[in-house]
Order: C-alpha cells, then sequence, then structure tokens
C-alpha cells in the first residue's frame, strides 16, 4: 500500500453538508475531494505533527509525520516510527516533498468506485463533522476489497481514520492519534 494512500486520501448522498463545501471537483467522473490543495497547505505549517496508530494484521505500530518544510507549494513532511516506550526510533526516518495539489489528489475517487457521504465523527483527534468516503477495488481485483476514509472537516489533510476491508476482515487500519503544533 503506498504510502501517499495513507497521506491521504470515498455511494450514499450525503444526510447533512458539514460545515464547508470543498470546491475542489476535478470532473464528473471523479467525487469532491474533502479539501481544496489551499486548504491543506493552511493546515500543515511547519511543526504539524500527527502521530497514528497502525494495525496489519495482528501487529500494531506507531507512527509520526511531522511537517519539517513548507512554502506556497510544497511540503516537506518527516515519516517515522516510534517504539512501545513512546520513543522516536533512530534509523528509521524518511523525508519525502509533496505539492499541496498532490495532497489533495490524494483524496481523489472515481465515482464509478466511490461513494461519499458527510458523516459525524468522534476519535482520539476531535469530533464534530466529516466526510466518510467508501472506496471498492476495481473489478477484477483480488482479493475484493473495500477502503473506508472518514476525514474531519476542522483538520484539513489526511484522513483521520482509514480502513481497509477484505470481506468481513480488517487488513489494514490507519488512524491518527494526535495531531499537535502551529
Amino acid at each position: 500500500m503506498s504510502l501517499l494512500l495513507a497521506i491521504a486520501v470515498a455511494l450514499a448522498e450525503p444526510a447533512a453538508t458539514p460545515a464547508h463545501e470543498p470546491a475542489a471537483v476535478e470532473d464528473a467522473e471523479v467525487l469532491p475531494t474533502p479539501f481544496t490543495a489551499d486548504q491543506i497547505r493552511t493546515a500543515m505549517p511547519v511543526g504539524r505533527v500527527i502521530d497514528w496508530a497502525e494495525t496489519q494484521g495482528d501487529t500494531t505500530t506507531l507512527k509520526r509525520w511531522t511537517v519539517t518544510a513548507a512554502d506556497g507549494d510544497t511540503a516537506t513532511v518527516r515519516f517515522e516510527g516510534i517504539g512501545a516506550n513512546g520513543v522516536l526510533q533512530k534509523g528509521e526516518a524518511a523525508d519525502k516533498t509533496f505539492t499541496f495539489e498532490e495532497l489533495r489528489s490524494h483524496a481523489s475517487f472515481p465515482s464509478a468506485l466511490a461513494t461519499r457521504a458527510a458523516v459525524e465523527i468522534t476519535g482520539p483527534v476531535g469530533a464534530g463533522a466529516g466526510w466518510r468516503y467508501v472506496v471498492r477495488s476495481p473489478p477484477g481485483v483480488e482479493p475484493a476489497t473495500v477502503t473506508t476514509f472518514t476525514f474531519a472537516t476542522s483538520l484539513p489533510g489526511a484522513p483521520v481514520r482509514m480502513e481497509t476491508r477484505a470481506g468481513d476482515t480488517v487488513v489494514h487500519e490507519l488512524k491518527q492519534t494526535r495531531r499537535a503544533g502551529p
């Protein structure tokens, strides 16, 4: 699974419209993205830290994403592991630079395979209005999966939770556990 998909990061009609309706709509074949590149830029200043719990099978690992550089067009994110003792793991850091448009496009899902609904969310990083995208794997892809991306409208950027299921089995989950910084 791509690291970009985790940054990221959708058939039901919205029951209610969250506080803002994003302006980003590429075309009729792609669902609207939850945020614009400008909204993500504003929410991802240097020093922004997002901690994650990632579960695959029976194994959960802790991760930290830190914005280490940003300008009008790009942000550099450092990806690090966190040990069971809460200490950053030495030697496992990797930096990657993204344009804000790339970050926005990670949540661009084809309408033929995805749905988008307004939802109320609760979790470790807050509660309130959000968007839920449910994305099915393309026909013929085995195993068939369904990935659910949940975005908090008050926290532009990566989904606060992402879950991939193969049938009734959760095969991958990524959820924000803390958001800090400016």
